[in-house]
């Protein structure tokens, strides 16, 4: 339930998967880029730089929600499928 809240950063690599339809950056000390994804991983939209005290607005069909680091998510892009694993 805390998600990111308090952390520092994240590692090289790490993200946060969330099954949310949107996010806040209340009591979060880092800024995120986030992609909403649908149930195939189908990223419908990517917001980026989302620095704290802030709240997105719903994106239609999401279905998870993926935080990263500030820059990590520069290589994606809207309508571009991916997969999740857990390591």
């Amino acid at each position: 339930m805390k998600g990111l809240i308090g952390r520092d950063g994240l590692d090289d690599g790490e993200a946060l998967l969330l099954h949310a339809k949107r996010v806040h950056t209340f009591g979060m000390r880092i800024s995120l880029d986030i992609l909403f994804c649908d149930r195939d991983g189908r990223v419908l939209k990517i917001y980026r730089g989302i620095g704290p005290r802030r709240v997105t607005r719903r994106v239609s069909g999401t279905h998870t929600i993926c935080e990263l680091a500030d820059g990590a998510g520069w290589v994606v892009v809207e309508g571009e499928t991916l997969s999740f694993r857990d390591l």
